[in-house]
């Protein structure tokens, strides 16, 4: 299995197939989101789909241009993300973005699932691949 790594800004970046592993890192801005998001609809192109395994506890509540971003992207088919690390707020902004691509978004939105730890995370990232 080949894997890529990168980064976008200081968010650290991990490609392995279909799971896309990031660690958010201080602010997460609206060019750092479409990136992000370019690079998960690449991933879905070449493997039918995506999931994301997004580690926030060393981020930045997103602004709301980020926000905007998220909540607006033109999905391109079921993507799954599973976050750990949110604090109170933290998941709150995020439980933001989701209800505002209800009202925006067209008939396909990300599936979110929260988890308390890392751990947790990667044993619900596993069971949602199979």
């Amino acid at each position: 299995m080949s894997s890529i790594r990168c980064t976008i800004g200081r968010h650290q970046i991990w490609v392995e197939q279909d799971v896309v592993r990031v660690r958010i890192i201080g602010p997460f801005l609206p060019d750092a989101a479409t990136q992000l998001l370019q690079l998960a609809d690449q991933q879905f192109r070449e493997h039918g789909r995506v999931f994301l395994l997004v580690d926030v506890g060393d981020s930045d509540l997103p602004g709301p241009e980020t926000r905007r971003v998220m909540a607006s992207w033109p999905y391109l088919g079921r993507y799954v993300a599973v976050m750990f690390g949110l604090g109170t707020l933290s998941r709150a902004a995020t439980q933001l973005i989701i209800s505002a691509q209800r009202v925006l978004g067209g008939p396909v939105r990300p599936d979110v699932h929260f988890c308390s730890s890392e751990s947790d995370a990667e044993a619900q990232l596993a069971k949602l691949r199979r």
